[in-house]
């Protein structure tokens, strides 16, 4: 079944292979080292989704940072700043109105809700995905 991305899904390894969260982690943090930086905390961000992934910005260095539901901690491979990721509430919700669409409108902001969501499927006459 199709997906909202997350960070498994971004980041692999050399052979195209999953890494867990744990691995990515590592392989942040020796990104970081091999460019002589280290990791600083930089406060939160709000993560978004653009074009069917979960991503934050960077407000340090304005890059993109792959994120995960439930991964609460993220490192800017850039730059090193180190934030914790807000979440919204009805991520269930909001990733099935989008899963409706095609992958270049799948994308939500934090300041819209899932009815919002809904409610756009319905003026453009998105149907609903059936599980």
């Amino acid at each position: 079944m199709e997906s909202i991305r997350r960070r498994t899904d971004i980041i692999r390894d050399k052979n195209d292979d999953e890494l867990t969260e744990a691995e990515i982690t590592r392989w942040a943090l020796g990104m970081l080292l091999k460019q002589r930086k280290f990791p600083f905390a930089n406060g939160t961000v709000d993560a978004y989704i653009n074009w069917g992934r979960w991503v934050a910005d960077c407000s340090a260095c304005n890059s993109g940072i792959a994120c995960s539901p439930g991964v609460d901690t993220v490192i800017c491979t850039d730059c090193g700043a180190k934030y914790s990721v807000v979440f919204p509430a009805e991520i269930e919700r909001i990733e099935q109105a989008l899963l409706a669409r095609a992958l270049r409108n799948r994308n939500w902001e934090p300041d819209e809700t899932a009815d919002d969501l809904e409610d756009e499927n319905k003026r453009h006459g998105v149907e609903k995905e059936e599980a």
